[in-house]
């Protein structure tokens, strides 16, 4: 074989070309140096004829290259991206220019598709353009790696959990904006330093807390303390986890911060049984606000002082309550607190409103609040102020632009799915396997969504956003407080009662949002159930203590109207009879006046206590006033009432009080007046108190 000159570089590959397959050394090392490769190596002339092509076509297609080589054009897919890709080849090979990176869609053997990234080179031979050798890449998991990201990036940004990434030596890599709302850092001033917020007292638990994480140990919910930029103390539940870089090795550390300061404040409220004249916790969150019957204010608390950014002092009995609201809102709101439709007259429960911030900034504002009563006297209000503004606000950009691994959203504590545009399931955190008891093997790959939440088949929110049809939306959601989110575009919320949620009754708030890929074009919808059991008790508690009387632990006299007409609108639909007992201590001014006040609280409290143990649980026990008290008894006869009274008679019929100065008991009794009928319900409190005066009279008629 004569000896062939190279007249340029692209000649080389000419020659291998022109080469005989079995004198040709070139392409031999080529297929050595391929034969164990996943990429494809090929050689054609621009017309798919191809003069080589690698093992590799095997491993990405299922097809040989003998296979391949037969009917090329077969196994392209329809996809606008394979006339694009041939357009550059045939360029290539007019104006002899490498051809830019590109894409093309083939198909695999079994008859999905294979999305190949492809980089050419033209070559000459005799001078002349002659073809191109080329490699392609199987590119479709990094294209699934990509669009799965993508399609959790709104998602991730506005999330309102505070999130931080440390690397191992516990220097901040990222912090995201909800951390900057929350602790007042940025990430100017903390990316690449360590974050001065945690307490002394918390350091060691917090390094025995890190230790178990990196050792592998799932630890989630461990309760801690924080300190904000400004000096703030707040209580957080952690989240943590750790994370690995490209090559699989431990890399740092992802932190979620719940601030749960509001909750525990609300326990402890409870617990210390929080009423008009005690002094309120300082640390909640939530701004507490009370005013008198006039609505000057008398108690600002400093949660109150952070949304409205006025100073207490500045505020406490100078301002009128409707002074922090913008125009005619705080007629609307005494209004709502009337009505019985906000929770029950007297008092209302998640009202949304806004208040005006010392800058006359709008805020957004979730209200629980309550008239207070001295007997049947308004005496003021308290309301519950939640700022809402973090959940009306989208963050603008993520800080930094490394990719946030899937665990983050898998770590995340709030319950969360993702559905496909054809409804099927395709992401079921382990948050959401605990809320529901279904795992995700159970889940994922299915329209099962429906299961864990409801008895027969119905659409969760993100199936309706899928669907796109607002009169659905209405149909299912409609009672449940439906509303649109600021949160994200399209975005709805919403909120729902579950009675047998994983064998417990569960109030879930619902968000739920569209997923749009690179195009624009729908791709799924993303949906998270956020657990507000807890709070919804802890507002019922609340809303409990303001009908008690705040001595005797009795309900108060506007519980008693209230329950009375209730009943008896009851007794009278279903002509039941309904039985009421008035008791009062008999000389209780002469006990206050002889031993004083606390003595004749004691009375009080004793006689109360006796009176609510004797009784059953359906009817109920009231201070009228003064030293009154009334027992409200449902479905109760003459002759049942006869049988209550000589069993009150009987156990009240030894009281006595201690004589702290004298150091012996006393004796004091109590007189009844009791009637029932069904019929006269509207005077069964005056015939009564008018058996109360007969027998006091008897009394003191044989007493003489």
């Amino acid at each position: 074989m004569g000896k062939k000159v190279l007249k340029e570089k692209s000649d080389f590959l000419a020659l291998l070309k022109s080469l005989p397959e079995k004198d040709n050394p070139f392409l031999e090392i080529i297929r050595l140096l391929t034969e164990e490769s996943d990429d494809i190596v090929y050689i054609h002339d621009g017309k798919l004829n191809f003069s080589y092509l690698s093992p590799g076509i095997f491993n990405v297609t299922g097809y040989s290259p003998e296979e391949w080589k037969h009917n090329p054009l077969a196994m392209l897919t329809p996809n606008p991206l394979n006339k694009a890709a041939a357009g550059f080849t045939q360029k290539a090979l007019q104006t002899g220019q490498k051809i830019p990176s590109h894409q093309i869609e083939i198909y695999h053997k079994e008859g999905h598709a294979v999305l190949l990234e492809i980089n050419e080179t033209p070559f000459t031979q005799g001078g002349k353009l002659a073809g191109v050798i080329g490699i392609g890449r199987d590119i479709s998991e990094k294209k699934k790696i990509l669009r799965f990201v993508e399609n959790f990036q709104s998602f991730l940004k506005a999330n309102p959990i505070p999130l931080v990434i440390y690397d191992l030596e516990g220097l901040v890599s990222y912090l995201n904006p909800a951390f900057e709302k929350t602790f007042g850092w940025n990430s100017a001033e903390l990316e690449g330093r360590k974050i001065p917020f945690v307490p002394e007292e918390e350091q060691l638990s917090t390094l025995e807390h890190i230790k178990k994480v990196l050792s592998g140990e799932e630890v989630t919910n461990f309760e801690t303390k924080r300190v904000t930029k400004s000096g703030d103390l707040l209580e957080v539940s952690l989240t943590s986890f750790p994370y690995n870089d490209d090559l699989g090795n431990q890399a740092g550390l992802v932190v979620m911060h719940r601030d749960v300061t509001q909750r525990r404040t609300l326990e402890r409220e409870i617990k210390r049984r929080l009423s008009f004249e005690e002094k309120l916790i300082e640390s909640t969150m939530d701004g507490i606000i009370a005013v008198d019957r006039q609505g000057i204010i008398i108690l600002f608390n400093q949660g109150a002082a952070r949304i409205t950014g006025y100073d207490p002092e500045a505020v406490v009995g100078k301002l009128n309550v409707t002074d922090l609201y913008p125009p005619g809102v705080g007629r609307e709101v005494k209004k709502a607190l009337w009505s019985p439709s906000f929770g029950g007259e007297g008092k209302i429960l998640g009202y949304e409103t806004e208040l005006l911030s010392q800058k006359k900034e709008r805020i957004p504002m979730r209200l629980s609040g309550s008239i207070l009563f001295e007997g049947k006297k308004e005496i003021g209000s308290v309301g519950f102020f939640h700022d809402w503004t973090e959940r009306k606000k989208l963050e603008d950009t993520l800080k930094r632009e490394s990719v946030l691994r899937e665990e983050i959203v898998e770590a995340n504590p709030i319950p969360t799915i993702v559905l496909d545009r054809n409804h099927r399931v395709v992401f079921w955190n382990r948050a959401c396997v605990e809320l529901s008891g279904y795992s995700r093997e159970e889940m994922v790959g299915t329209k099962d969504t429906w299961k864990p939440f409801y008895e027969e088949p119905q659409p969760v929110l993100a199936d309706l956003l899928i669907d796109g049809d607002l009169s659905q939306l209405s149909r299912y959601y409609g009672e449940k407080n439906l509303r649109s989110s600021s949160l994200m575009k399209g975005a709805f919320e919403a909120e729902d009662y579950f009675e047998n949620l994983k064998g417990k009754p569960r109030h879930l708030y619902l968000l739920a949002a569209p997923i749009y890929d690179t195009n624009g074009e729908l791709w799924g919808a993303i949906e998270s159930f956020q657990d507000q059991t807890e709070r919804k008790i802890l507002e019922a508690k609340l809303s409990e203590l303001a009908t008690l009387d705040g001595l005797t632990g009795v309900y108060n006299r506007r519980f008693l109207e209230k329950k009375l007409e209730e009943e008896a609108a009851k007794a009278k639909r279903y002509s039941d009879y309904l039985g009421l007992i008035l008791l009062d201590i008999d000389r209780f001014k002469e006990i206050n006046d002889q031993y004083g006040h606390l003595v004749g609280d004691q009375v009080l409290k004793k006689t109360a206590e006796i009176i609510q143990n004797t009784m059953r649980t359906i009817d109920s026990v009231a201070r009228y006033g003064g030293d009154e008290f009334v027992v409200l008894l449902p479905r109760t006869d003459p002759r049942q009432l006869a049988q209550v009274v000589e069993r009150l008679e009987f156990t009240l019929g030894n009281l006595n009080f201690w004589d702290q100065e004298k150091k012996t008991h006393h004796k004091f009794s109590v007189s009844f007046g009791a009637y029932s009928d069904n019929k006269g319900y509207d005077q069964i409190l005056r015939l009564a108190d008018k058996n109360m005066y007969l027998n006091k009279k008897g009394e003191q008629d044989r007493g003489n």
